[in-house]
């Protein structure tokens, strides 16, 4: 049965999920990125965010950058990568070493050093767990997230939405239903969600906005974070994130990502340059 609260527990619900009297830390789950967590603080075990962006900028390197930025476990379903382009992306992110001179196997010695030193995963080794599940259908979904809930992940990504199929005929509903039921699934683990999202096609020199999104008025309407990403368009190394829209406010802040040698994706300075040293 629901809980029935008065305005009294409400707030005492609030007083005690914030921590607003003492000096531990509020039950937000931060996801690891910085000009969004120094933001809003992060979001909370059953809210749902959105990451969209256009085909090629780097959104599952996103996801891996933030892994590693976050101090919650995180699980990520990966719907459209294998372990092996999971595994590389990873492990370039630890070592520096591009991905791709693993695959041509054109590593010098010090790449070899290096891809040594991290093998084990480093300190994040057991906090990043990933469920490839290509070609899965939402029962499946929900039964990997369910045991992500139960290996104590506090941070779900979903990666991504549009690759759900088979729900409906209706390609909207087909989205709405993916939603709501990944979103109940998390709740029940105990998890915060964040969803990778498509966006329609956008011609080159327009900015990304909301009604861009596929099946934009389901997801704006359910999500209660959406991040849009697009390429700089003066520097194809940088990637700009905003913050769209927010119930808990912080809309229209931006920050970026860089694309660093071995082609992985690392948070740099904004207006938050003095408080980041909070992520190392």
């Amino acid at each position: 049965m629901r809980d029935i609260l008065s305005l009294r527990e409400t707030i005492a619900a609030a007083r005690d999920h914030f921590h607003v009297y003492d000096d531990s830390p509020s039950n937000l789950v931060r996801i690891g990125m910085r000009g969004v967590d120094n933001e809003i603080g992060g979001i909370s075990p059953g809210e749902v965010g959105v990451l969209a962006a256009r085909t090629g900028v780097g959104k599952s390197s996103l996801i891996v950058a933030s892994a590693f930025k976050t101090d919650a476990r995180v699980g990520i379903v990966s719907l459209e990568d294998s372990k092996y382009v999971t595994g590389s992306r990873m492990w370039s992110a630890l070592s520096g070493v591009d991905n791709r001179d693993m695959r041509k196997k054109t590593l010098s010695p010090s790449d070899v050093e290096r891809l040594e030193a991290t093998e084990d995963g480093g300190n994040r080794a057991n906090e990043i767990l990933v469920a490839h599940a290509m070609g899965a259908g939402i029962n499946e979904i929900v039964d990997i997230v369910a045991r992500l809930g139960e290996l104590g992940c506090q941070l779900i990504w979903l990666d991504y939405l549009q690759k759900v199929r088979g729900v409906s005929e209706d390609r909207r509903s087909e989205v709405g239903i993916v939603f709501s039921r990944v979103q109940a699934a998390c709740d029940r683990a105990g998890a915060s969600c964040m969803r990778v999202s498509q966006v329609s096609r956008v011609r080159g020199g327009d900015a990304l906005q909301i009604y861009h999104l596929k099946e934009s008025g389901d997801l704006e309407n359910e999500a209660r974070l959406i991040l849009l990403a697009e390429r700089d368009l003066e520097d194809l190394n940088l990637v700009n994130v905003r913050i769209a829209k927010s119930s808990f406010g912080g809309e229209n802040v931006a920050f970026q990502f860089r694309r660093t040698r071995s082609g992985v994706l690392e948070e740099i300075s904004n207006k938050y340059d003095d408080v980041w040293g909070d992520y190392d």
